[in-house]
Formats: structure tokens, sequence, C-alpha cells
């Protein structure tokens, strides 16, 4: 089972090794201070004040630290706390300044990469052995105490922040593991997507071609025989309907395959011309403002529409309709009206399909826009809105 970045095992991790450095880091601070206090007894008045002041400047030192975002400040800070405490070593040398020295020490190189932390370490590090000498009983010892101490606490703390750094790149691999097989299964679906259209297209294809040659000879066969001139040209509507209707699957075809343009507002004029042509329906475009490009989607929503809508009416309104096309553009969005007056109250007893209305609601919900249909009057009224902003950024969908 994959687990997601967003998924709380995952975040709570982070969150809690942040707390514990946090704890941790305050602790030491705290001891500092009390050990620093108790220590003060054996020192002289001069030197109780001094220690005082500069216990009390690293202390503001490291505050100021842990609140940091910037890292070439802090550096320059850790620097003069882990100088800082070889001061108090030097002022105080049975106090906590050790201490301070390899705080600074830890922290520079948990923060910052080798070639940063190495010559930033080694200046407090050279501070606590010069004090070490000036003030140890056993300078040679001492000395190699710090240096040891000082070798330690460098090398653990820069093994803890190579293994995060290692952690880290770990789980940025593992997101773009994740991301290439979410896109691989992406990949997948729509191959099976792709597939399916084709095999739809072909029957599409075959279909539409076998009934326009069928029209074709029903088309002669009318003329030869002296049909009334209104089936013959009914029969040619139908056929040239039988046409377009293999034109439009292939131009799907090829938009899903991205070696097409999908239709948009710019073909509605062709669309509107071939239902009056197909339906003997009256039909008035209208275009208010300025029009404006849109991306594919929200055009081909809004050629949808239109198209579903009208197919509507020559199923539903009966005969001899009229429609009203009102295309009213703005700045950020478009809305798109569709409204018949119905006709002689006679359907045309075409099945539907159960999905255009539905599909349309779909579709325009995608791309962030409102739709809207029901009765008007003795007729029926669907209207859309979508937004038109950002139309380069939106992605391409086959209907």
């Amino acid at each position: 089972m994959r687990i997601r970045e967003d998924s709380p095992d995952r975040a709570r991790q982070p969150r809690r090794l942040d707390w514990v450095l946090a704890l941790l880091t305050w602790a030491v601070a705290g001891v500092v201070v009390v050990s620093t206090f108790f220590s003060l007894h054996t020192l002289d008045a001069g030197m109780r004040v001094a220690t005082v002041a500069v216990t009390a400047v690293v202390i503001s030192l490291w505050t100021v630290v842990q609140f940091l975002p910037d890292a070439r400040p802090a550096v320059g800070m850790l620097v003069a706390i882990g100088v800082l405490g070889a001061g108090l070593d030097y002022l105080n040398p049975e106090g906590p300044g050790y201490i301070v020295v390899f705080m600074a020490i830890a922290a520079i190189a948990g923060r910052y990469p080798l070639r940063i932390s190495a010559p930033a370490a080694g200046v407090p590090a050279a501070a606590s052995v010069v004090a070490e000498l000036l003030t140890s009983h056993h300078p040679l010892s001492s000395v190699l105490n710090i240096c040891i101490g000082v070798g330690f606490v460098f090398a653990t703390a820069t093994f803890a922040r190579a293994s995060q750094d290692a952690h880290a790149l770990a789980a940025a691999l593992l997101r773009e593991q994740e991301a290439a097989q979410e896109a691989r299964e992406r990949a997948v679906v729509l191959g099976e997507r792709s597939h399916l259209a084709r095999e739809l297209h072909d029957v599409l294809a075959h279909t539409l071609s076998g009934l326009s040659l069928q029209l074709a000879g029903a088309a002669l066969l009318a003329d030869r025989t002296g049909a009334d001139p209104a089936l013959t040209k009914q029969v040619g509507l139908a056929q040239a309907t039988a046409r377009e209707g293999l034109v439009n699957a292939q131009r799907a075809i090829e938009a899903l395959r991205g070696e097409g343009a999908l239709p948009g507002p710019e073909n509605l004029d062709a669309l509107i011309d071939s239902a009056r042509r197909a339906g003997d329906i009256q039909i008035s475009y209208v275009v208010e403002g300025t029009p404006v490009p849109v991306s594919p989607e929200v055009g081909l929503t809004i050629y949808r529409a239109v198209q579903e809508s009208l197919t509507n009416v020559t199923r539903h309104a009966g005969r001899h309709p009229s429609v009203r096309v009102t295309a009213s553009w703005s700045s950020g969005a478009v809305s798109v009206e569709v409204v018949d007056s119905g006709g002689d109250g006679q359907p045309a007893g075409l099945p539907p399909s159960g999905w255009g209305l539905r599909g349309l609601a779909d579709r325009c919900a995608r791309v962030g826009g409102q739709f809207e249909t029901g009765p008007c009057g003795s007729g029926w009224r669907v209207r859309l809105t979508v937004p038109v902003r950002a139309a380069a950024a939106d992605s391409v969908r086959t209907s």
C-alpha cells in the first residue's frame, strides 16, 4: 500500500523530531544557566559580573538563532556563541563553558554542509583550546579531551545531518515514484479510452457509411418513381446528416489522437445552418459583445450545448418551431442561451438518449460554469455560463 505525501504518519515524524531537538536544545541551555549560577561562588566579584554578562549574551544569541530562517547571519552567531563559550571557560574554568562550545559546534555541523561547517566549527574549537591552555593545570590532557569531544560532537552532528538529507532525498524519490506510477496508470486508462473510441468510430463509420449509401439509393429510387418532391428533399437532408455525423465522428477521433481541433463557438454558424436544413426550423442567432479566444474544453462545451439543444428541439418540440440562440460575451465569461417557442406539440418519435442534458451539466461543471434548463412559456430554455479566463491553461477533453 502506498503512503501519500500528506498522510498523518509521514507528517508527524518531522514534527516529532523538531520538537525533540527543540526541547533538547533548551534543556542544555537551562543546564548552562543553572551550572553557571552554582559555580559563581568560586569567583570574585568582577569575574561574577563578567560571567553573568557573557552567559546572558550567549542565551540571547542562542534564542535569536533558533528563530532565524536565514543561514548567513545564523552561522556567524553560532560561531560567536562558541567563542563566548570559550570565554566562559576562561572566566570560570569550573563552569559550563565547554558545553556552550559543544552546543555551537553541534548546531553548526547539523545545519550546514561540510565546506561551511568545518571552518566555522574550527573557530570556537581553537578558542576553547586556547582557554584550556591558559587555565588548566594539565593543559595537554585538557586540550586532548577538548579535541576528542569536539571531534565526536562534530562527527555525530555531521552524520545526523547527512542522515536527514538522505531521508529527505528518499522521501522526494518516493514522491516522484508515486507520481510516475500515477502517470503510468493514467496513461493506461487514456490508452484504453483511445482504443474504445477508435472501436466506436469504426462502428459509427461503418453504420453511417451504409446509411448514407442506402439513403442515396432511396433518393435515386424516389426520383425515378416520381415520388413527392418533399420526400425526395427529406431523404437528401437525411443523407447529408449522415455524412455530417461521419465527419464529426472522424473529427472527434482526430482530436483524441491530438491530430485535429475540437469544434467551438466559431463553428456555431455552420451548426445552426445544418440544423435549419435538416429540421425545417426557424433559427435566429445573435452574438452580443466581442467574442474572445477560449480553451478547447470551454469551446467544446458551448458547441455541444447548442448542438444538444437544437437536437432536443427537433426531437420534442414538434413541427415548425422557432428557436433563438444568443451568445453573450463579456470580459470574464460567455453565456449561451437557446430558447424555442415550441412547435405543434407533435414529437418526432425519436428515442431519447437520456444523457443529453445531464451530460451538458457535467461538462459545464468541469469547466467551472453554471447550467440551467427548464420550461419557458410553450417551449424550452437552455442556458449555460462558462468562464473564459486563462483559456490556454485548460486541458483538452474530447466529447
